[in-house]
């Protein structure tokens, strides 16, 4: 994962430094030709001011001298003027490489911490309980007890390690989606038949508008379900029964778009993290101390989303009424990628 970040990160860099690299040919290239144009503003008007006729050859060979001193000058400057240029080019751009890395340093001691946090706990409570089983001390009273718990620690722990391969996996430069053309409409509609029982279950209420009329497009049905799921999940780990959790589709046909629209009623998401929500490892602090959430989840969604050449955004509380809304875009004739 932390080499997948580096490559992104560096990628990124490389890519200024060629556009700073041509920024800086096309003005050496500026100044050699304004040096060029201005020489030969120099010497037309030289020679113009000059009456030929009354010249002796001594008078004409020293015209010609100053004449080449002149270009030599200017020659001189014109280089000059390039060294200066290079000078002050490598002076930004190492301030700015040195910039870069420490930020990309910063981004995987960060990630570091955050995957040490998250996979810290569920090991530490399995290894607690099961050495206190292997010491004989849990009676036989409390010892389903400690077996559910260590049971459901190892579940989380996979359940995070899967997240993180997940990430990791779409990271990587070489991953590529699985395009198939089907009725995204039925598709969105049985993923929210198949979520309905579950929900229910839970206690939480389903509001769906799903169109009738199919809409065939190309679209990977493994990944796109995946965006879904994280969507939903966040939503269940943060708010309690009974919230409504909307599901809405909308063919915008003048623009060949299929939106889609994932939300809730529930407590809504904190003002200080909605800027950076699709970002990784950006969770509430309840959410990383006592719901285990990963941050994960919604920076899976956006690359999936992205991968398919759509949009995924939160929406502003002033562009809808629902507490949380998550609009997705995407372009119908996308082809294989």
């Amino acid at each position: 994962m932390k080499k997948c970040l580096r490559l992104r990160k560096r990628k990124n860099l490389y890519l200024r430094l060629v556009g700073s690299y041509i920024f800086f040919i096309f003005l050496v290239g500026l100044i050699f030709v304004g040096t060029l144009l201005e020489l030969m503003h120099i010497t037309d008007h030289f020679y113009d001011e000059v009456d030929y006729t009354s010249l002796t050859m001594e008078q004409l060979g020293a015209m010609q001298a100053q004449i080449d001193r002149i270009i030599a000058i200017s020659f001189a400057m014109m280089v000059l003027s390039f060294l200066l240029l290079a000078v002050i080019f490598s002076i930004v751009m190492g301030r700015r490489i040195r910039r870069e890395e420490r930020e990309v340093e910063a981004a995987r001691q960060k990630m570091l911490a955050d995957i040490s946090h998250d996979l810290k706990t569920p090991i530490t409570v399995i290894q607690g309980y099961s050495k206190a089983i292997v010491d004989g001390m849990v009676s036989e009273e409390h010892m389903d007890k400690y077996l559910n718990t260590i049971y459901q620690k190892s579940n989380r722990l996979a359940d995070l390690i899967n997240e993180f391969y997940q990430y990791s996996r779409l990271e990587h430069p070489e991953f590529q989606l699985t395009m198939e053309p089907g009725d995204l409409s039925e598709y969105v509609r049985e993923y929210v038949a198949g979520k309905y029982e579950e929900l229910e279950v839970a206690g939480y209420e389903l509001d769906v508008d799903i169109p009738e009329q199919p809409i065939y497009m190309p679209f990977d049905h493994v990944e796109l379900c995946r965006v879904f799921e994280n969507i939903i999940t966040n939503t269940i780990r943060h708010n309690a029964p009974p919230t409504t959790i909307f599901v809405g589709m909308e063919f915008l046909r003048e623009k060949h778009q299929v939106r889609i629209r994932l939300g809730d009623d529930g407590e809504g998401i904190p003002e200080e993290i909605r800027e950076h929500i699709f970002e990784p490892f950006v969770v509430g602090d309840e959410s990383r101390n006592s719901k285990h959430g990963t941050g994960l989840g919604l920076s899976v969604a956006k690359r999936v989303v992205t991968a398919h050449g759509g949009k995924i955004r939160l929406l502003p509380t002033t562009e809808t009424s629902w507490s949380t809304m998550y609009e997705i875009i995407l372009p119908m004739n996308r082809g294989n990628l």
